[in-house]
């Protein structure tokens, strides 16, 4: 089916279902009866006078009324004149129409839109960073005007201010005035755009839903940008509130673009740090553990609260998806001003019952350091040695820490490796601690150069004895 009659037909269902549809100039309405034996069926076309003419029977004012009333005053009036007629009065098509849009918009233009287009979703594509939403003035065809407060209707659910669409409707949407921004320990943070006389109070609670139920209502800040159309420019002013003290008498009035800031109470707790062998994880709060990629062998640092009196092994059990594969828990031990206390993080995980009897205190640094793996190369390579263990790498990573191999004694990269309990692994298999990786010298030129200067100097010396031996006799 064309497109546009798929619309065209999803229309007519959404507004022949819709209790509240208006009837606009330009519907088309299709009256069907019988008169006597004769089948009537007569198209109906609604101008702009809204006068609508029920066949040969009259004319009915159906201006401001919605379909279902415009169909019971037809299917009534035919029925009165023909009685049993099996009257019917059905939609076929709904009217399309133009509304003028204006005032602080992109620009000024005509939208088409139809009878069941509300507000906000015809006004939405042409809204500016200044444009207001609370203050709207909708002009209609007849020269009546209201204005409409979108606010109430989409946080509040009350559609009276989010009106139906009406042909010749001219919309004007106003320059805002205020617009507060709410952030941190609300139920609702946002910008909202407040009204006349609406005051701080008025942004947290109504606006923001209140404080959450973590917030610190005894310090909010208030960063004030202040109007820079003046000539210099002023720099922004910040100041703290402590909303527990203040009434309405005594509540700050707002300027536009402030911005209040409420703060979790949890943020006022006291940190401390775990380095080393963990998981880097950003904005590290409690036990939200958001585990991200890392490198086995980098170092991490995370920040964490912790509550005035807890024991480390409450704090690490809350941590323990931090840890590496390669940390050595067991080594742990805690920085505090200066001096070293041994944390045993093994005992805290294995077992629930321990506790260590050391009580946290703020900008601990908790140090959890790496075991100390290496693996051996050795052989037919630049620089033989021991080198640090990291998972999941193969010889070639090994035999490049050691400067690759001496071209001069290998031959086509022949190795035996070789792990620490005497088993040989392949050279497809991951590498293990303590594994003894041998460059096989098995270079032809490296042994004939090894053996060519004896061999000569052999040779000559038997050459020279032969000679010797022939001149005697």
């Amino acid at each position: 089916m064309d497109t546009g009659l798929q619309t065209a037909a999803a229309d007519r269902m959404l507004a022949v279902s819709a209790p509240d549809y208006k009837v606009c100039a330009g519907d088309t309405f299709l009256l069907a009866y019988m008169a006597g034996s004769a089948a009537v069926e007569y198209p109906i076309q609604l101008d702009a006078s809204y006068m609508l003419r029920i066949s040969n029977l009259g004319n009915v004012n159906v201006r401001g009324k919605t379909f279902l009333e415009v169909k019971k005053i037809v299917e009534d009036t035919v029925t009165k004149n023909y009685p049993f007629s099996g009257v019917q009065f059905t939609l076929t098509a709904p009217a399309r129409f133009y509304v003028t849009v204006k005032g602080e918009v992109t620009q000024a233009q005509q939208i088409a839109t139809w009878g069941m287009a509300r507000l906000d979703s015809v006004i939405e594509s042409v809204l500016t960073d200044y444009s207001s939403t609370r203050d709207i003035t909708i002009t209609s065809a007849g020269g009546e005007s209201n204005t409409y407060d979108l606010f109430k209707a989409l946080r509040g659910g009350d559609m009276t201010q989010n009106p139906y669409m009406s042909p010749g409707d001219v919309i004007t949407v106003n320059r805002l005035s205020r617009l507060c921004t709410v952030t941190g320990a609300v139920e609702r943070p946002g910008t909202y755009e407040l009204l006349e006389g609406e005051t701080l109070a008025d942004l947290i609670e109504y606006y923001g839903g209140g404080f959450a139920e973590d917030a610190d209502r005894k310090s909010l800040s208030v960063t004030r940008h202040p109007n820079t159309s003046v000539t210099g420019e002023i720099p922004d002013s910040i100041f703290y509130v402590d909303f527990t003290q203040l009434n309405e008498s005594s509540m700050p009035a707002l300027d536009h673009l402030d911005e209040i800031e409420v703060s979790s109470i949890a943020r006022l707790k006291p940190v401390l740090f775990i380095e080393g062998a963990v998981l880097e994880i950003e904005d590290q709060q409690d036990d939200d553990l958001t585990q991200q990629v890392y490198d086995p062998g980098a170092s991490g640092r995370i920040t964490t609260f912790f509550t005035e009196g807890e024991d480390y092994a409450t704090i690490i059990r809350r941590m323990s998806g931090i840890f590496l594969d390669t940390a050595d828990m067991a080594k742990a031990y805690i920085v505090r001003r200066g001096s070293v206390i041994p944390l045993n993080i093994d005992s805290i995980l294995y077992d629930t019952e321990y506790l260590t009897g050391i009580i946290a205190e703020s900008y601990d640094s908790v140090i959890v350091p790496f075991r100390l793996f290496y693996v051996n190369v050795a052989g037919a390579v630049q620089n033989p040695g021991r080198f640090p263990y990291i998972p999941d790498r193969t010889w070639d990573y090994y035999i490049g820490l050691a400067g690759g191999f001496d071209k001069t004694r290998n031959s086509f990269d022949s190795i035996e490796i070789i792990g620490s309990d005497g088993t040989e692994y392949a050279k497809d298999d991951y590498i293990q601690p303590e594994t003894t990786i041998t460059a096989k010298t098995n270079a032809f030129l490296y042994y004939f150069n090894q053996y060519a200067v004896p061999v000569t100097t052999l040779l000559s010396i038997a050459s020279t004895l032969l000679m010797f031996y022939n001149t005697i006799n």
